[in-house]
């Protein structure tokens, strides 16, 4: 199937495991409930593929163009997803636990500067578990209530996003853009936040304790509230 155009096909409930669909175009293609582990979409034309309550572990999306995709509820974990663009898609309550939407790595090992585009993608309660997110853009992202527990998001962009709830903990947050960002409630416990940019970001009755405080930028310009945990066990 690698390059067939496939664009506006029903295929809801389709088995396609082990496939190679690379380069292939999928745009407005419906696979919603499909089983698709270990398929290769690398460098697929995918807007608007709705993927809704679909398996697709382990499968490798680098380079895909994925704007307004829905993918609700879809199972996405330990897939590789470098350099993609999600702009727009519905991401919500989905598992991306052991995702890489990084943009790879250069000299010396370091992160790119740009990962993959997550820019106003919708994230409710969906699961980042161990996620590589180093310097994705994921700028006005709608994310209450997800989970980026362990994930490495170093560089990254969370810039005027609305992330209520959510739980950061124990996350590499080094140099990432929180500014004018809503974290109200959030969980970020044991996180690494050094050089992070929190400029009028909201922290109100969020957990902060362990945060490497002294080294994030902008801290006197952030809100927080007589309910957020500074200190303590």
């Amino acid at each position: 199937l690698r390059g067939t155009n496939l664009g506006g096909l029903d295929m809801r409930r389709c088995n396609l495991s082990n496939s190679d669909l690379a380069e292939a175009v999928l745009t407005n293609a419906n696979m919603n409930r499909g089983k698709m582990p270990n398929c290769r979409f690398s460098g697929c034309l995918m807007e608007g593929w709705s993927a809704k309550s679909a398996s697709a572990t382990a499968c490798n999306f680098d380079g895909a163009d994925m704007r307004r995709s829905k993918l609700t509820r879809a199972c996405l974990s330990e897939s590789s997803m470098m350099n993609v663009n999600l702009h727009g898609a519905d991401m919500s309550y989905a598992d991306l636990s052991d995702v890489d939407l990084s943009g790879g790595l250069g000299d010396w090992g370091q992160p790119l500067e740009t990962g993959s585009n997550l820019s106003y993608v919708k994230m409710r309660a969906s699961v980042f578990t161990r996620a590589l997110l180093d310097g994705v853009n994921a700028e006005g992202g709608w994310g209450p209530e997800a989970s980026f527990f362990r994930a490495k998001m170093r560089k990254g962009n969370l810039g005027g996003g609305d992330f209520d709830s959510a739980g950061f903990q124990l996350s590499d947050l080094r140099e990432a853009n929180l500014s004018g960002g809503s974290f109200k409630h959030c969980d970020f416990s044991g996180a690494d936040m050094r050089g992070a940019d929190v400029f009028k970001a909201d922290f109100t009755g969020a957990d902060l304790r362990g945060t490497n405080r002294e080294d994030i930028k902008n801290w006197s310009f952030c809100k927080i509230s007589p309910t957020t945990k500074l200190q303590g066990p």
